[in-house]
C-alpha cells in the first residue's frame, strides 16, 4: 500500500450494492478503499461493477482483502478455531477461493491483497504452527503465481515468533513501506513473498 494512504475497508460500509458502496465511500470523504475480492467472485453480476464504479467516482482501490470461508468473529474463541486459514474442512475450498480472488485483483490491477491469516500459535513444536505455516506459503504462493502481493494486517503478526523477521520458515515478511513494527500507535502490512 502506498504510505499515509487512509482507505476505508469496502465492507465496513456494509453497502447492499456497488452503488451503494460508491455512495457510502464518498459520503465518508475518504478517497480510497480496500476492496472486499470475494464478493466479486461469488456475486460477479452484482459486484462486478463496483471496480468501474469506484474508479470512475475518483476513489482509489488501494489493495484487495481475501476472506476464507467459514471464518466466525462472534467471539475470540470462534476466532481462533475459524479464523482465515484454520478451518480444516474447509482447507480445500479455501484454497481455490484463493486462487480465482489472486485472478481477480490480478485482473483489476491490484498488486497487494490482504487477509487474516489466523492465530498462528507461537510454540514451534506445536503441529497446529507447522499446518498454519504451510496453508501460508501454499497461498502465498496461489497468489505470487498471478503477480499479486499477499499479506496480513499486522495485529495478529506477533504470533509469527514475536516479531515479524525477515525469513520465517520459508516465508518472507515484511512491513509496508517505512513502517515500523506495527503497535497501538503504527499502522503496518506485514507482506509475505514465496520463497524459491
Amino acid at each position: 500500500m502506498s504510505q499515509r494512504t487512509l482507505a476505508v475497508c469496502s465492507w465496513s460500509m456494509r453497502p447492499a450494492d456497488a452503488g451503494q458502496l460508491v455512495e457510502r465511500v464518498t459520503q465518508s470523504g475518504v478517497t480510497a478503499v480496500q476492496l472486499a475480492l470475494v464478493p466479486l467472485v461469488d456475486a460477479p453480476k452484482m459486484w462486478g461493477e463496483s471496480v468501474t464504479r469506484l474508479r470512475d467516482a475518483g476513489i482509489h482501490i488501494e489493495s484487495g482483502m481475501f476472506a476464507p470461508r467459514g471464518e466466525d468473529y462472534s467471539s475470540i474463541p470462534r476466532i481462533r478455531d475459524t479464523g482465515g486459514l484454520r478451518a480444516d474442512a474447509l482447507w480445500q475450498e479455501n484454497q481455490a477461493l484463493a486462487v480465482k480472488v489472486a485472478r481477480v485483483a490480478r485482473d483489476i490491477g491490484l498488486s497487494l491483497v490482504t487477509f487474516h491469516a489466523g492465530f498462528i500459535p507461537h510454540d514451534a513444536g506445536d503441529p497446529l504452527r507447522a499446518c498454519m505455516l504451510d496453508r501460508l506459503r501454499v497461498v502465498t504462493d496461489l497468489f505470487a503465481a498471478e503477480g499479486v502481493e499477499f499479506g496480513h494486517p499486522p495485529l495478529v503478526a506477533p504470533s509469527l515468533e514475536g516479531r515479524v523477521q525477515p525469513r520465517i520458515e520459508g516465508i518472507a515478511g515484511h512491513l509496508g513501506p517505512g513502517q515500523p513494527f506495527p503497535d497501538a500507535d503504527h499502522v503496518g502490512v506485514v507482506v509475505f513473498t514465496a520463497q524459491p
